[in-house]
């Protein structure tokens, strides 16, 4: 596999679902085709001597489509020759895909999580989701409700580009149950 580039506000040691989530596809990959470009959190070094690929951390607590951030974004392209990059949030990350695509970046996948549907439903962010899904080459979407709010604001000729990918639930830590909770945790 080509050397991958994912660019996401949401990743550990900052907790959530979306930041567990990426990580989770992260460490999926071999360490050495993976880099990953994230924003600054308390307790990041620790977290990311720990990891087997490679993490870089912007000064910023939050990365935005900055000329700061594409300068970074186009180093790390330049040193580890990545041909796809990941976002791991569409917006507003994704509105980099256009300029990372001068540095030679060939595939691009923007992943949704929800937040998306409520951009896509006022007239500026709805521009916006709307250049994400025109620029990149694929957009996951976790369930219909997303895809259907998100696609409600793309040209029909990007709503070919979008696949789900569904997190995956780890059956040795949750299991179904009769409780009320409908989950017991072991």
């Amino acid at each position: 596999m080509s050397p991958t580039l994912f660019i996401t506000n949401d990743f550990p040691p900052r907790a959530g679902g979306i930041q567990t989530f990426c990580y989770e596809l992260v460490r999926r990959f071999k360490p050495d085709d993976v880099t990953v470009l994230t924003s600054s959190f308390n307790g990041d070094s620790d977290f990311d001597a720990e990891q087997a690929f490679r993490v870089v951390r912007s000064p910023h607590k939050v990365l935005l489509p900055t000329s700061s951030t594409l300068r970074i974004a186009r180093q790390l392209i330049t040193e580890t020759g990545a041909r796809n990059v990941v976002f791991g949030a569409a917006a507003p990350l994704g509105l980099m895909a256009q300029s990372l695509r001068q540095f030679g970046v060939q595939n691009i996948v923007a992943l949704t999580h929800g937040h998306e549907v409520g951009w896509a439903k006022t007239p500026i962010t709805s521009s916006a989701i709307r250049k994400i899904a025109s620029d990149v080459d694929v957009v996951t979407y976790l369930g219909e409700y997303t895809r259907d709010g998100i696609q409600k604001s793309v040209r029909e000729s990007d709503k070919s580009k979008f696949v789900q990918l569904t997190p995956g639930v780890n059956p040795e830590f949750f299991s179904p149950s009769h409780a009320e909770t409908g989950l017991k945790l072991r």
